[in-house]
């Protein structure tokens, strides 16, 4: 589960394609919204599923407050 912090909401959400739309949809009505916006961005492309099955290999670092060491999850 990811962890983040009003400020950083706050930057995502001015991004209209972000997908913290669908995992964190605000106000009223908000699972409704985003299961529209998903149903959306499939539609006009923003959002499409790869031709062959595929594994995509990330990797996450984080700060500890006050330390320049990164660290792993």
């Amino acid at each position: 589960m990811d962890v983040v912090s009003d400020k950083q909401r706050k930057t995502l959400f001015q991004n209209p394609i972000n997908s913290i739309h669908l995992s964190v949809p605000q106000g009223p009505n908000a699972a409704t919204k985003a299961a529209l916006l998903l149903a959306q961005w499939k539609n006009n492309g923003t959002l499409v599923q790869d031709k062959l099955p595929a594994i995509y290999v990330y990797y996450q670092y984080f700060k500890l407050a006050g330390s320049t060491k990164k660290l792993l999850p």
